[in-house]
């Protein structure tokens, strides 16, 4: 990784930082922002003892959707509470939401869905 590589940060726009090192039995590697404490692991490999833990499957699960309206809704709920403001194309309602950003966050919850379900 290298400054040249670094992406900016979605949040405050300026170029984030490469960072390295170990969480729990984890190597991580990606890039953070020093503006705002956004991060992003690009590189994730497990270095504990034995084989990679799986993650625990949910009996029954909401849809993809469900799922991403809830975690933005708690999200711009919880945000403030941590120092955090959002931005304001984004500190809406879920109706009123970009259908852009919409669509994405009901992607990424379908994978966490598909990766959590039988």
């Amino acid at each position: 990784m290298s400054m040249a590589d670094a992406p900016i940060c979605q949040e405050c726009d300026v170029q984030m930082n490469p960072y390295s090192g170990r969480e729990g039995d984890w190597e991580v590697a990606g890039y953070s922002c020093d503006t705002c404490g956004w991060s992003d692991d690009t590189d994730r490999m497990w270095v504990g003892e034995g084989p990679e833990p799986t993650p625990p499957k949910l009996s029954h699960a909401p849809s993809a959707e469900d799922l991403a309206r809830r975690f933005h809704e708690t999200y711009e709920r919880l945000a403030p509470s941590f120092g955090y403001k959002t931005r304001e194309a984004s500190a809406k309602p879920w109706e009123e939401v970009p259908l852009d950003n919409r669509n994405l966050m009901i992607a990424v919850a379908g994978e966490i869905i598909e990766w959590w379900t039988p």
